[in-house]
């Protein structure tokens, strides 16, 4: 089933060259996304909580010469963005019906089993293979289906994440041979224990070039001056699968590897990763205030929702961890509904220039509700998902005592985003719609598809809000592994 999941997508892309009917590859797309939601689902409730680690495991020998094998299973802390990736795929197709392309849908089926792969890889090489080939189908995404600057912010995208993807090869084949000189493999279970024999300076930089690869994915400031260009230039379908999936590998491979192969390193480097979570929720909130670019306001308060991500994986707590992970799913829902929206709405206007809306709700009382809802959820109010991370890598934060001033740093980091929101809310949908606005707009309310494409999402952010214990013991199994060497390494030291 994990196989069928990575390659079923792809092999519905190939299938691209012999259709030349962008209505039938649209059809095509929609299914095989549709069919993989579901199996992606099925997973989910198949998996076994008691027992716990790795399960539905898929091995075959590769390269043995080298060590590579084809390995993939499922965790804890991989269902959900298994079932993520497949789930933002089916609504983006809906979000963008109105494009007739094949080659637009086979990229998309492409980069739906690239980030399957990436979240179900216990290989390596194989994560490096998927987490590069995630890059080409949203560069073309961006650099042919985007606005008017698309093609500089395709190609800073893409230098971005190839500098990165440097430093992640380096330490990945560094890893493997430092942690096993005798008998190089590239299998994570492994690693996980044998890179523990690597210390010292060498850990250090080894976990190091993880981990700017992965903050460049995530991103956290400085390294994320990409992320708003790609997102503003973006179809409205990049966007969500930007957003909603390929935000997450970062925060993904920092907790699923670093933490993992260098507790000591990752304890040692803690003040800078939390230095840098809280320089993302200050500087990416005060940036976005400033943005009269409604899809560039919402790119920036992703900065800003990325660093509690980073903040609770810099706690080392097992609280703060679960909150990044709590984080990270909630952020795909929610921003992902957010960009949606803005789609929707750019699509009525032909901008998005803040200053030129206003009365939203009032013209359009549906997709007003949706969009009032999508904000208050970015703005982290209780009872929505986005609140739950917060609070948990906020809590994880104080907990320990290095990371406790920083905790205190971020709360206004949530003041600024909800300032934000709410600022954003009254700018855009209340008072009454313009003259100007009624004769120029269509402003006509959301269709029966725009609503398939949304309520999904609406339903996730308000359940997961309200009854968390939809993900937390999934999670929770996933957090434990990955920080069990942490914990063994404070026991040894009477921590």
């Amino acid at each position: 089933m994990l196989t069928l999941l990575i390659v079923f997508p792809i092999l519905a892309a190939i299938a691209s060259l012999f259709l030349k009917d962008g209505k039938l590859m649209k059809l095509l797309a929609l299914a095989v996304s549709g069919m993989c939601t579901l199996f992606s689902g099925a997973l989910w409730f198949a998996y076994d909580l008691q027992a716990g680690g790795m399960q539905f495991i898929n091995e075959a020998s590769w390269i043995p010469q080298l060590g590579i094998s084809y390995s993939v299973g499922l965790d804890g802390l991989s269902v959900p963005f298994v079932f993520l990736s497949a789930l933002l795929t089916f609504l983006a197709i809906i979000a963008e019906w109105n494009r007739n392309d094949t080659t637009f849908y086979a990229l998309f089926l492409v980069l739906q089993g690239a980030l399957t792969a990436v979240f179900l890889s216990l290989d390596l090489i194989l994560f490096f293979i998927a987490f590069e080939v995630a890059l080409i189908p949203m560069f073309f995404i961006i650099g042919n289906w985007g606005y008017d600057e698309r093609r500089y912010a395709a190609i800073k995208f893409l230098i971005y994440s190839l500098v990165g993807s440097v430093f992640l090869l380096v330490g990945i084949l560094a890893t493997a041979y430092l942690a096993s000189p005798d008998a190089v493999t590239f299998d994570y279970r492994i690693l996980s224990e044998t890179a523990q024999t690597i210390a010292g300076p060498t850990a250090l930089l080894l976990c190091l070039g993880f981990a700017i690869a992965f903050l460049i994915k995530l991103p956290s400031a400085p390294f994320h001056t990409w992320l708003p260009h790609a997102h503003t230039q973006a179809p409205t379908a990049g966007s969500i699968m930007l957003a909603g999936v390929m935000l997450k590998m970062g925060g993904y491979g920092l907790i699923r590897f670093n933490l993992a192969f260098f507790p000591e390193a990752m304890q040692s480097l803690q003040i800078v990763f939390a230095a840098l979570a809280v320089l993302s929720l200050l500087y990416g909130g005060f940036v976005a205030l400033g943005q009269t670019d409604l899809k560039k306001l919402v790119a920036y308060s992703s900065v800003n929702h990325m660093g509690f991500v980073l903040l609770g994986i810099a706690s080392l707590t097992t609280f703060g961890v679960h909150g990044a992970v709590y984080q990270m799913i909630a952020h795909g829902v929610i921003t992902g509904l957010l960009f949606m929206m803005i789609g929707m709405l750019s699509n009525r206007t032909h901008t998005r220039s803040i200053a030129a809306m206003t009365g939203m709700y009032t013209a359009m009382p549906i997709f007003g509700g949706m969009m009032w809802l999508a904000m208050l959820a970015g703005a982290g109010i209780p009872g929505m998902a986005g609140f739950v991370g917060e609070f948990q890598a906020l809590l994880g934060a104080f907990q320990n005592d290095a990371t406790a001033l920083f905790a205190v740093l971020a709360c206004f980091g949530i003041l600024i985003n909800g300032a934000l929101m709410l600022w954003t809310i009254q700018r855009v949908l209340q008072g009454e719609p313009t003259q100007q606005m009624t004769e120029n707009y269509d402003l006509y309310d959301m269709k029966p598809l725009e609503l398939i494409a949304a309520v999904p999402l609406v339903v996730l952010a308000v359940l997961w809000g309200l009854f968390p214990m939809m993900l937390t013991p999934y999670i929770d199994i996933g957090v434990q592994q990955a920080l069990g060497n942490l914990q063994s390494l404070l026991r040894f030291a009477g921590l």
